[in-house]
């Protein structure tokens, strides 16, 4: 069993709805087990049973909630969500609190709480982000408080994911970048048509185009004639297959020549073509 901590911020100047809010989640735990059964007779697999716990944490005003959620992220425990209380004198009401904390966590999913509210949806929306948060009415029931905080915090789990995949994948192509340029060798990469997508220095000394040219340069139009026809054989078996493939054959040069070269290429079905 995998636990996931939920951390989430209640800020209201009421204490008495800090305490509403422990009664809600204290012990909390939904039932998964018969939905996740039903997943592994309709998929065929094995799911991983999930136990939800949540973590609160309390403040009273706004400029109080804003420094726990900067202490928070400092600490690499940031809130995947708050509940927000609209009126909160003297301080911050709850659309500025709002409006400040993402200045600082942009990704944090919001709840507005009220009874009344001195703003309408069109003015709170104005603070950015009409994705990120939703109006709730006081008094609420135990049930929307529970979606509220399970769904938001699930997409906040979700974005965070989609984010560190993002970063791995600028990682990874900064390293093969690196790689290419490093290497003595002519490397490119080219769509399925055959259009040159990415070609490395070396490349670029060679043929004598300059970069923004070469884009979507043909390969096909720079090598030998006399060649083509095996070129292409291999590069379509290598499509149709998904193996890698070797193949000598004469390149232009920027003054006109050719020189013979061994390519060595390896398809990437769904993507390009290297």
């Amino acid at each position: 069993m995998s636990t996931r901590n939920r951390h989430i911020l209640i800020v209201d100047d009421n204490l008495s709805i800090h305490e509403d809010f422990r009664k809600i989640f204290v012990g909390f735990m939904p039932d998964s087990s018969k939905l996740d059964h039903a997943a592994a007779a309709l998929f065929g697999t094995e799911t991983e049973e999930k136990k939800v716990t949540y973590q609160l944490d309390f403040a009273s005003q706004g400029q109080e909630g804003l420094e726990m959620v900067r202490n928070a992220i400092a600490h690499q425990r940031p809130y995947a969500m708050a509940f927000l209380d609209v009126q909160m004198p003297p301080g911050w009401d709850g659309v500025q609190t709002m409006s400040e904390i993402w200045k600082i966590a942009p990704d944090l999913q919001i709840v507005i709480c009220t009874a009344y509210s001195n703003y309408s949806l069109e003015e709170i929306q104005k603070v950015g982000r009409p994705d990120q948060f939703v109006v709730l009415k006081k008094p609420f029931d135990t049930i929307e408080v529970l979606q509220l905080a399970n769904v938001f915090s699930e997409k906040w789990e979700l974005l965070n994911e989609v984010k560190e995949r993002a970063r791995k994948l600028e990682e990874s192509q900064h390293r093969y970048r690196f790689l290419a340029e490093a290497t003595p060798g002519l490397v490119w990469t080219a769509t399925a048509c055959g259009n040159v997508d990415y070609f490395n220095q070396r490349w670029i000394d060679y043929t004598g185009l300059p970069q923004d040219q070469g884009k979507d340069w043909g390969w096909q139009s720079a090598v030998h004639p006399d060649d083509l026809p095996s070129c292409l054989k291999a590069w379509t078996r290598a499509l149709q297959t998904g193996e890698n493939y070797e193949t000598e054959y004469r390149l232009k040069r920027a003054d006109g020549n050719y020189r013979w070269h061994l390519g060595r290429a390896t398809p990437m079905r769904g993507e390009r073509v290297r």
